[in-house]
């Protein structure tokens, strides 16, 4: 990768104001520790994506931490902090009073994501993932799948799987999710249905 991702990051609008120092992304990719990873995270969530408030910033930064994840181009702790930011990413919203500037933002990192998911499937049902990956793994994966048996079979296999910690954990909630996907989805069709009858 180059050293600029592509990517001019000089002219990003962030929550700070103007501009992105690519020196971040490479210092949360090439992490050789927790702390210095946590750092690094930490002041890129600042800048593209506090508090999951989506700024303009958040579409390259997703593209370049997906592809390195899913390149294999980052360190353990690198790999760590660049999917926990896409789950934030993943989860994240465009922000209140921004939703014409910023039209789709979040649609459009979740595609970004989603582009690359044969490769995060194929993370995630490695059964050598570290723990906290997997974690973040599955939460990303549901977060963009938007094919319902695809998303199901995902969350079945990983079911079968003796997860522990922070997968185990993960693995519930995005169970719990899908439960309530599929309540609500129901609740929907009924509705229809009795609409229609009417």
């Amino acid at each position: 990768m180059s050293s600029d991702y592509g990517v001019d990051w000089g002219s990003l609008r962030t929550s700070h104001g103007v501009g992105v120092d690519p020196g971040l992304i490479r210092a949360l990719l090439y992490a050789p520790d927790a702390g210095s990873g946590g750092r690094a995270s930490d002041q890129l969530e600042g800048l593209a994506f506090y508090s999951r408030y989506l700024e303009e910033a958040a579409l390259p930064v997703t593209r370049v931490l997906v592809d390195a994840v899913c390149n294999g181009e980052c360190t353990y702790w690198g790999t760590v902090y660049a999917t926990d930011a896409l789950v934030e990413i993943t989860c994240g919203e465009t922000p209140p009073g921004e939703e014409h500037s910023n039209e789709d933002l979040d649609s459009r990192c979740r595609a970004v994501v989603r582009a690359r998911l044969p490769r995060l499937y194929r993370m995630a049902d490695n059964e050598t993932t570290d723990d906290m990956v997997l974690s973040c793994l599955i939460t990303v994966v549901c977060n963009v799948e938007d094919d319902t048996p695809t998303r199901q079979a995902f969350l079945e296999r990983l079911s079968h799987r003796d997860l522990e910690g922070a997968s185990e954990l993960a693995l519930q909630w995005a169970q719990d999710d899908e439960r309530e996907r599929t309540s609500l989805s129901q609740a929907s069709a009924a509705k229809k249905r009795a609409h229609a009858i009417v």
